[in-house]
């Protein structure tokens, strides 16, 4: 697998390999595998990584040159990259438009691009997902937002109308990508504008532990309240220590409402 080079052998080489032997050798991905000490599942993992390390190159500018492909500090870009393969199948992104799926592509590639790390990846994925109207009203409130061109429609150029294609008919009637999915895709091409992107995708995810934070103490005490309600006395066999226990629990309690009172008096 390891051709004599100075070069350090690293993941995409062997990527690289395994593809040339599939698609050039024609061998079969369980002789492959087999040979590597690797499932089948393995290999395929491979190559979808390694189809994205060529998307991300076509879209960095820098096709084919897989030296190019940047590395974290403290990481190493495979493990985003597998990141990518593993989150990007998943059936809550495979539901979304194509635009969307690019967006959300296209701004792993930004983070991948400024040196990230995987759980940086991660984020991005999560809140290009799920908040893309948040996003890019807040990038919006830094920046202008670039609205992609659109080509003029014209029917001089021998192109199809809707009424000679029913195709084209019926890509018309499908529902369009709401108008910020193509703006942010057009502000992730811009360098200057990764930084202030992944601020964002950071800002949200704070959000969203500080909102955990606060509705932790009612979870427990609705999971403390779920427990007791099971509780069958019955069969128990020493009821005394079960008191002590339930005295114990009725002091923080008590604690815990002296504690409330003291907030709520605080607020008034």
């Amino acid at each position: 697998m390891q051709r004599e080079t100075k070069a350090p052998y690293d993941w995409i080489d062997q990527a690289l390999h395994i593809e040339y032997g599939i698609r050039d050798l024609n061998e079969e991905p369980e002789i492959v595998a087999r040979r590597m000490r690797k499932s089948v599942a393995d290999i395929n993992r491979e190559l979808a990584k390694l189809a994205l390390v060529k998307a991300y190159l076509v879209w960095a500018g820098d096709e084919a040159k897989y030296h190019k492909v940047p590395n974290p500090s403290g990481g190493r870009s495979e493990q985003s990259f597998e990141e990518m393969v593993q989150r990007l199948s998943s059936s809550a992104i495979n539901r979304k438009a194509e635009k969307e799926k690019k967006l959300i592509r296209d701004a792993c590639f930004a983070a991948i691009r400024d040196e990230r790390g995987y759980q940086d990846v991660r984020s991005v994925i999560k809140q290009f997902g799920q908040n893309v109207s948040k996003i890019a009203e807040r990038l919006g409130q830094h920046r202008p937002i670039i609205k992609p061109k659109k080509s003029p429609k014209s029917d001089r150029d021998g192109t199809k109308t809707a009424q000679d294609d029913p195709l084209r008919a019926l890509a018309k009637q499908a529902p369009e990508c709401a108008p910020e999915v193509e703006n942010l895709i057009e502000a992730l091409s811009d360098k200057s504008a990764t930084p202030l992107i992944m601020d964002i995708v950071e800002g949200l995810e704070e959000e969203e532990k500080d909102a955990k934070r606060q509705q932790l103490p009612l979870a427990r005490v609705q999971h403390a309240l779920s427990d007791l309600r099971q509780v069958d006395l019955r069969n128990a066999e020493d009821l005394d220590a079960v008191l002590k226990v339930l005295n114990n629990l009725q002091n923080e309690i008590d604690h815990l409402h002296a504690a409330i009172a003291k907030l709520q008096a605080k607020k008034k």
